[in-house]
């Protein structure tokens, strides 16, 4: 069967090797990312308090109002206002013809002012549906953790360069997407190079995980 021999092809080989060096790659962001959601995790805490809201069930209630261009929630008890006006203000890419592109659906509104639930913070910035069930990125997929890096307005305030989180993440789309999962050669070292790069931003410098990731993907990539 062609399907078969298409198993034992270099370039199918190659594809999985990027698959995996996504994974490795967003492994290697892991602790930074955690890092960063939670120190504004407990600046909220600081600012809110650790009020839970009585009223649950106000995810499904958030709405965007254009004209002010603000998110609204119809919280009696205000807590949750506080928290999503918060949340909402790290969103680094607002367009004010429409709403910005926040999944609310994927939070627990009731968990935000829960010292053990960070990651509830940094769920609404990936895409819907994916991160609903994660609590951690360790069980977050590559494209939630490049999402969320990409969207969060403070990884770029600490000085990482968004575009090469970006780029990673098209690596990431392009292969997702493949018609033939297929990738040659010289494409896949290209790949696996970029991810390097991102790794090795200052801002990744002193998480040993982000090493332990480089020198995981040269090995792969030389292979």
């Amino acid at each position: 069967m062609a399907i078969i021999s298409q198993f034992n092809t270099q370039e199918y080989y190659n594809f999985l090797k990027v698959g995996k060096a996504l994974k490795r790659t967003a492994e290697g962001l892991s602790d930074y990312a955690e890092n960063v959601i939670k120190t504004f995790h407990t600046s909220l805490l600081q600012q809110h308090g650790n009020a839970v809201c009585s009223s649950p069930g106000h995810r499904k209630k958030i709405t965007y109002d254009k004209t002010r261009q603000s998110w609204k929630i119809n919280c009696p008890s205000g807590v949750c206002r506080n928290w999503m006006s918060s949340i909402a203000a790290q969103y680094a890419n607002p367009n004010p013809r429409n709403p910005p592109w926040i999944c609310w659906e994927n939070t627990n509104v009731n968990d935000w002012p829960v010292a053990t639930q960070s990651w509830q913070l940094a769920k609404p910035f990936m895409s819907e549906g994916k991160a609903s069930s994660c609590n951690s990125p360790a069980d977050t997929d590559p494209a939630g953790i490049f999402q969320l890096l990409i969207y969060f307005k403070e990884f770029a305030a600490q000085g990482l360069n968004i575009q090469q989180v970006k780029d990673v993440r098209d690596i990431r789309n392009a292969l997702m997407h493949s018609a033939d999962s297929a990738v040659k050669t010289p494409d896949m070292k290209a790949h696996i190079q970029a991810m390097i790069t991102l790794l090795q931003e200052p801002a990744l410098s002193i998480y040993q995980c982000a090493r332990d990731a480089i020198n995981d993907l040269r090995q792969g990539a030389a292979e």
